[in-house]
C-alpha cells in the first residue's frame, strides 16, 4: 500500500536514514498507526510539525523507534538456540581461549533485557559467571531503561520448562526481579549503524553475537551493512546468532556456516592468513599450507578433487533450504552431496536435521549414525573436512543433540 499522507512518507525516511529500519507495503499501516501514536505522545498532532520536530529533537526520534519496532522478546526464546550455546557455542570458545581471558557475549538488539539476562543465567548454570562479561543493547532508551530495572511480569516467563526463574529472581507481588547474582549485564543505548559499542572499556572483539529477530526489519543494503559491523565487532573465532526469521548475511563476509539443530550459526574465522608484507618471489612449487583459506562452503581454490567442491556446494544449498524452511529440497541436496562423497560428515548431519524436521524420524536415526561413525575415526580436536573448521567434537556434540530432539519426538 501507499502511505496514506505524505509526511508519513518523510518521517519514515527520516527513520530508515538513522536506524535502518525499512517499511515495505506491508508494513505500512502499522507503521503509520505507530507515527500517530507517538506523536500523541509528543502532544504533536500536526505531522508536518512532528517530522520537523523529530529532526531537532533526537530523544524524540529514539522514542518513535521503539514504537514502530515490535520489541517482542521473553526469557530464553526460542530453546533450541540456548541449547546450541550451550552444547555448542560455549564449548568451542572454552576450547580455543586462554584460560586467563574472559568470555565477552553481546546481545545486540535485546529490547527489554530478557536475551541478555537469559545468557547470564545460562552462563551462571555452565560455572561461567566468573569469566564472562556480558552486554545487552538497543536503539530504545525505554527498553533499556526496563532492562536496567530488571523487573518483569509473567508474560516475560512464558518458556520456563527447566524452572529458572524461581532459581535466577526475587518474587514481589506480581512481578519477578532479576537476583543479584544475574546482574551481571552492562546495558547500553547503541544504534547498529554505528560501531561496535563498547563493554569493559574495549570496543569490539566480542566473542559471542547475538542479533536475532532484528536484521528481518532491514532491507538488504542495511542488513550487508549491520552485518559487516557485526562481523567487526567478532573477535576471531567468534560466533554470531541471528534468528530463522531474518535474512541470511551475504556470503561473501568471510564467515564460516556451521549448522546446528537450531539452524546455521556462523563463526569468524579463528586466524586470517593474508601476510603483512609482501612475501619473497620463490621459483618452487608452493606448498600446500601455503594455498589461501576460503569460506568453507564455497568451492576451494585448489581443491584437491572436483568431487569435493561439487559436495560441499551442494551441502551449502542444503542448508539455505533448511534455513529458509524448505526441508524437503535440503534432505534432495543433502542426498546429493552423500551420492558425490559418502565421506562428508556435515552431508550427513544436514540430511539429519532435514528429516527429522519433516518427521522421517527412523531416516533421520540412520543419517545420523552414519555421520557419528565417521567421527569416530576423528580427535575430539581434529578438523573435519567440509564442515566449515569445525572440530570433531562440536561435531559429536551436534550428533547428541539430535538424538536428543528425535527422542524428544518420539517421548
Amino acid at each position: 500500500m501507499s502511505w496514506s499522507e505524505p509526511e508519513f512518507a518523510a518521517i519514515a525516511m527520516l527513520i530508515t536514514q538513522e536506524f535502518g529500519v525499512a517499511f515495505p507495503p506491508a508494513r505500512r499501516t502499522f507503521a503509520e498507526n505507530a507515527i500517530r501514536r507517538a506523536s500523541g505522545f509528543a502532544h504533536e498532532h500536526s505531522l508536518e510539525r512532528y517530522r520537523e520536530r523529530l529532526t531537532a529533537e533526537p530523544p524524540l526520534l529514539r522514542a518513535l523507534i521503539a514504537e514502530v519496532t515490535v520489541g517482542e522478546t521473553y526469557f530464553f526464546r526460542d530453546p533450541a538456540q540456548f541449547d546450541a550455546i550451550r552444547t555448542i557455542v560455549l564449548p568451542d570458545l572454552l576450547q580455543r581461549r586462554s584460560s586467563h581471558a574472559a568470555l565477552r557475549i553481546w546481545s545486540a538488539g535485546c529490547a527489554t533485557g530478557e536475551e541478555a539476562y537469559s545468557l547470564a543465567i545460562l552462563t551462571a548454570d555452565g560455572g561461567l559467571a566468573g569469566c564472562t562479561l556480558l552486554l545487552g543493547t538497543d536503539v530504545s532508551n525505554t527498553a533499556i531503561d526496563v532492562a536496567r530495572r530488571g523487573q518483569y511480569g509473567a508474560w516475560s516467563f512464558r518458556h520456563d520448562a527447566a524452572g529458572w526463574r524461581e532459581r535466577g529472581f526475587t518474587h514481589t507481588g506480581k512481578h519477578w526481579t532479576v537476583a543479584a547474582a544475574q546482574r551481571r549485564v552492562e546495558f547500553a543505548v547503541h544504534n547498529l549503524m554505528h560501531p561496535a559499542p563498547e563493554l569493559g572499556g574495549i570496543a569490539g572483539g566480542f566473542d559471542l553475537i547475538l542479533c536475532r529477530n532484528v536484521l528481518l526489519y532491514f532491507d538488504r543494503e542495511t542488513v550487508e551493512r549491520a552485518a559487516r559491523g557485526l562481523v567487526a565487532a567478532l573477535a576471531p573465532g567468534g560466533w554470531l546468532l541471528t534468528s530463522p526469521t531474518d535474512p541470511l548475511l551475504p556470503s561473501d563476509l568471510g564467515l564460516e556456516t556451521v549448522p546446528t539443530p537450531a539452524g546455521l550459526a556462523y563463526r569468524k574465522p579463528a586466524a586470517t592468513f593474508a601476510p603483512a608484507v609482501q612475501p619473497p618471489v620463490s621459483h618452487s612449487p608452493p606448498r600446500k599450507t601455503d594455498a589461501p583459506r576460503a569460506h568453507p562452503l564455497r568451492p576451494r581454490p585448489h581443491a584437491p578433487s572436483r568431487q569435493r567442491f561439487d559436495a560441499e556446494a551442494y551441502v551449502a544449498r542444503a542448508l539455505a533450504f533448511l534455513d529458509g524452511g524448505h526441508l524437503h529440497q535440503a534432505a534432495a541436496s543433502a542426498r546429493r552431496a552423500l551420492f558425490l562423497d559418502r565421506s562428508l560428515v556435515v552431508a550427513h548431519l544436514t540430511l539429519a536435521r532435514a528429516l527429522r524436521l519433516t518427521g522421517s524420524r527412523a531416516a533421520a536415526q540412520r543419517a545420523l549414525r552414519r555421520g557419528a561413525a565417521l567421527l569416530e575415526a576423528h580427535a575430539p580436536d581434529a578438523v573435519v573436512h567440509g564442515a566449515g573448521g569445525a572440530l570433531a567434537g562440536t561435531l559429536s556434540a551436534i550428533v547428541a543433540a539430535e538424538f536428543d530432539l528425535l527422542m524428544r519426538q518420539t517421548s
